[in-house]
């Protein structure tokens, strides 16, 4: 029986060989072990395609969070372009960013709004820092009122202290001079 295989090459031959009659176990064993090779690189293929599958999927996933973030930030920045802003005024945007040119990529477009968005804080923290100054000034100010009018407190209390103490010492002299009447 040479179930229907008349010529079977081998790996170290350049042509096939002819066979007659059954095929010897050392043509199966070859025949085997190519199966065998080729079955270990199917699974290894298969194997490769679910993991790159299963990449890709990771892929997706990491790609649709900051896509949502854009999304996000897209619509806060039309909604902020709608909406009148809210005191202190702010500057109005600039157009490199409400209209942005066709070619203009989007980490370009991000990073024009952070610029905005920075030099708007920056102005913000100005005028926090120039009202803490004019909060440290009053502050001091108060202070010194507060520390003048205690002064002037213990002083009319010292000059009230020492009236009554003048006038203890009259109201003595005059019972002792009158005599004791009461």
């Amino acid at each position: 029986m040479t179930l229907g295989m008349r010529h079977l090459p081998l790996e170290d031959d350049d042509e096939p060989h002819r066979w007659s009659g059954p095929i010897p176990s050392a043509v199966l064993d070859q025949l085997l072990e190519r199966l065998t090779t080729l079955s270990n690189q199917l699974e290894s293929a298969v194997a490769l395609s679910s993991n790159l599958q299963a990449q890709h999927a990771a892929a997706q996933t990491t790609i649709s969070a900051p896509e949502s973030k854009v999304t996000a930030l897209e619509d806060l920045v039309r909604s902020s372009q709608i909406q009148p802003p809210s005191p202190p005024p702010i500057e109005t945007v600039p157009d490199s960013i409400t209209a942005p040119h066709p070619s203009e990529s989007l980490t370009q477009m991000l990073n024009d709004w952070k610029q905005f968005v920075e030099s708007q804080w920056s102005s913000v923290r100005e005028e926090w820092a120039s009202k803490y100054e004019r909060l440290a000034a009053a502050s001091h100010e108060w202070e010194l009122k507060v520390k003048s009018v205690e002064m002037d407190l213990r002083m009319s209390a010292a000059e009230f202290d020492a009236g009554l103490a003048s006038l203890a010492v009259l109201h003595r002299q005059q019972q002792l001079g009158l005599g004791m009447v009461m």
